[in-house]
């Protein structure tokens, strides 16, 4: 196993555990009845800087506003959370979608860009309905954000959706809207929406453990009510990316990879078009495939080996599925040659960094003996706490050349 693929392993079982996460948003469905949003208020101090009031209320809302997706990042990615959160947003023509990101707002974190930029170099075919790219540089967009999930309603009919006015579902703000409001509007897929919502804190957390995630906030705007949004225009065009994970033959190993494809609903026949994509996928150059996540809940694109939801067995499959990429992915070769290019590649200055860069102190296990024997100690380490996923990310982000 080469460590590009050991890389696509890893961003495989991110994924996994993130779609884990994010399917815990339908079990915390009681944050969204009414009443029970209002519960953090902001107030302005004499300086002008929020401050909690004595009563755990603000006496005042602050109110922003976005006409890019961007500007609405920018606001969230330089905040502080506990300060943002109850905060108004007034948003203009954004087009809605239930494609959600699989990580909202990771595609405008820092060098999120870059690393697209970057995938570009590493094309592997182009024509007009599909643009397929070499391992590395599909993970390379996979890192930076790239990746769309479709989920059912909760059982109270709340629909976890995206807003966006570029109309890309990876970039977009991810917004819960009631079933009284989606009712009331009769929404669809491409609605162009204007109107106000509060960002409000979701109590699960990604799985910041990798790197790459780290610092995204778990938010969401939420609409509550039909009065606070407008239509605009009806049946847009929008762009998603459904993305899954697959398990997958390779001589006499069993690897994984993250799966994506680009759809646009402009394109006549679109949701076939995928459905052949994937089929075909998976099968191609033999490898035995099969898709370990759904990238649709609702309207399955392809089979997967167990029925979706947030329920604990549901959620029991998921962690089953999350140590079974562990214990393939991250053993005997793969980690000789992790270690080798450690050794080979990093330096004494390095390895701290990296040691730090997954929360490890390296106080644990750094001796200042040469780099070969630190690339051991530290390695060592991180297999007795299961950080060697966090390890290759880290090692991706800080030198992304080495995984070609």
């Amino acid at each position: 196993m080469s460590l590009s693929t050991l890389y696509r392993c890893t961003r495989s079982l991110e994924a996994i555990e993130n779609y884990a996460i994010a399917t815990n948003w339908q079990s915390s469905r009681h944050i969204f009845k009414p009443g029970s949003l209002e519960n953090r208020y902001v107030s302005l101090s004499s300086s002008g800087t929020p401050r909690q009031s004595r009563t755990g209320r603000h006496r005042e809302n602050f109110h922003h506003q976005f006409y890019e997706d961007r500007h609405f990042w920018d606001i969230i990615l330089t905040s502080p959370p506990n300060e943002i959160y109850g905060h108004s947003f007034h948003f203009y023509y954004c087009a809605l979608s239930e494609w959600v990101a699989r990580v909202p707002g990771l595609f405008w974190s820092k060098g999120a860009k870059a690393l697209r930029e970057l995938a570009k170099s590493a094309i592997e075919l182009k024509s007009a309905e599909w643009t397929v790219y070499h391992p590395l540089g599909k993970s390379q967009r996979v890192l930076g954000g790239i990746g769309t999930l479709k989920f059912s309603p909760d059982v109270i009919g709340n629909r976890l959706a995206m807003l966006s006015c570029g109309h890309n579902a990876s970039s977009r703000v991810p917004v819960i809207i009631s079933s009284e409001i989606w009712e009331h509007y009769e929404l669809r897929e491409g609605d162009i929406l204007s109107g106000e919502a509060k960002w409000q804190e979701i109590p699960l957390g990604w799985a910041e453990s990798f790197p790459s995630i780290r610092g995204i906030p778990r938010g969401v705007l939420v609409i509550r009510h039909p009065s606070q949004i407008n239509v605009i225009e009806r049946n847009q065009p929008i762009q998603f990316h459904p993305c899954t994970v697959m398990e997958y033959d390779s001589g006499n190993a069993i690897l994984y990879d993250f799966v994506y494809a680009t759809a646009d609903t402009s394109v006549r026949d679109y949701r076939q078009r995928l459905e052949g994509f994937f089929e075909g996928y998976k099968a191609k150059n033999e490898r035995y495939g099969r898709y370990l996540i759904p990238a649709d809940q609702s309207q399955p694109l392809f089979d997967i080996g167990y029925t979706v939801s947030s329920n604990p067995d549901s959620q029991s499959q998921l962690r089953l599925i999350e140590e079974r990429v562990r214990l393939r992915s991250f053993k005997g070769q793969t980690i000789d040659e992790l270690l080798q290019v450690l050794a080979s590649n990093c330096s004494n200055d390095d390895l701290p960094a990296l040691s730090r860069d997954i929360r490890l102190n390296p106080n644990v296990w750094f001796t200042g003996a040469s780099a070969a024997r630190s690339a051991v100690q530290l390695l060592d380490v991180c297999i007795q706490r299961n950080k060697e996923a966090e390890l290759v990310d880290a090692l991706s982000r800080q030198k992304s050349a080495l995984v070609a």
